[in-house]
C-alpha cells in the first residue's frame, strides 16, 4: 500500500459505481462524473466532431448514464463498465454524425451537390473497431492522468516537478537535473521512487475504474 494512503482509500474507486448507483449522493456523482467526462468528451473529439458537438455528446451520454446506473451490475464483471460506456458514446457520436447528414449543405444549393456531401458525413461514422482503437488509447491516457494526480497530492512538490519532466515531458534526468538545480543521483532516485508509485496507482486504478 503507498505511504499515506488507507485501506479506505483502496476501497473508494471499487465502491464508486456502487454508491453513484444509490439515490440523492452528489458527492459521488460529482466524482465519477470528474473521473469519466473528459475521457467521453476526447473521444468523440477523436470521432471529428466539433467542440460543441462533443460537449452535446458528454451531456448526452451522462444524462443516459443517470438514467441506467441503477440497472447496471459492474462490480460482478470487472472491466464491464469500462466497455459499455464505451459503447453509450459511440452510439452518441453516432447520432451527432447521423445530425449532421440531414442538416442542409452549406454553400451548395443543387440536390446533386447534396448527395456526395450526405454521403461523405455518414461515411465518418467510426466503425466498431476504429472506437475501440481510440478509447483503449484515451483510456490509457485517462488512467496516466488520474495515478499522476494521486502522486501529485501525496508527493513533494520539488519531486514530483522531477518526475513530471522526466515521465510527461520525456526530459533526459541531466536535463532535468541542470533546469533544477539538483544533483543527477537525486533525479534518479526521485524517478525511481514515484516510478513504483506510478505502476501501482495505474495497477490499482486499472483494477477498480471500469
Amino acid at each position: 500500500m503507498p505511504d499515506g494512503e488507507t485501506r479506505d482509500d483502496l476501497a473508494t474507486r471499487v465502491t464508486l459505481l456502487a454508491r453513484v448507483r444509490e439515490a440523492g449522493d452528489s458527492a459521488s456523482w460529482r466524482e465519477f462524473y470528474s473521473l469519466y467526462q473528459g475521457l467521453v468528451y476526447r473521444l468523440a473529439r477523436r470521432s471529428g466532431l466539433s467542440h460543441e458537438e462533443a460537449e452535446d455528446v458528454r451531456q448526452d451520454v451522462f444524462i443516459r448514464v443517470t438514467q441506467t446506473i441503477a440497472e447496471f451490475e459492474a462490480l460482478a464483471q470487472p472491466g464491464s463498465f469500462r466497455t459499455w460506456l464505451m459503447n453509450l458514446t459511440r452510439w452518441k457520436v453516432t447520432d451527432k454524425w447521423r445530425e449532421r447528414a440531414r442538416q442542409p449543405p452549406r454553400h451548395q444549393s443543387s440536390r446533386s451537390a447534396e448527395q456526395p456531401e450526405r454521403t461523405r458525413t455518414i461515411e465518418r461514422v467510426p466503425d466498431g473497431e476504429e472506437v475501440e482503437r481510440a478509447w483503449d488509447e484515451e483510456w490509457r491516457a485517462h488512467l496516466i492522468d488520474a495515478a499522476m494526480a494521486r502522486i501529485a497530492l501525496k508527493a513533494k512538490s520539488a519531486h514530483f516537478q522531477v518526475f513530471e519532466l522526466c515521465t510527461r515531458q520525456a526530459w533526459p534526468a541531466a536535463k532535468a537535473a541542470k533546469k533544477l538545480g539538483i544533483s543527477l543521483a537525486s533525479v534518479y532516485v526521485i524517478n525511481h521512487r514515484l516510478g513504483g508509485q506510478l505502476r501501482a496507482e495505474l495497477k490499482r486504478l486499472g483494477a477498480t475504474l471500469g
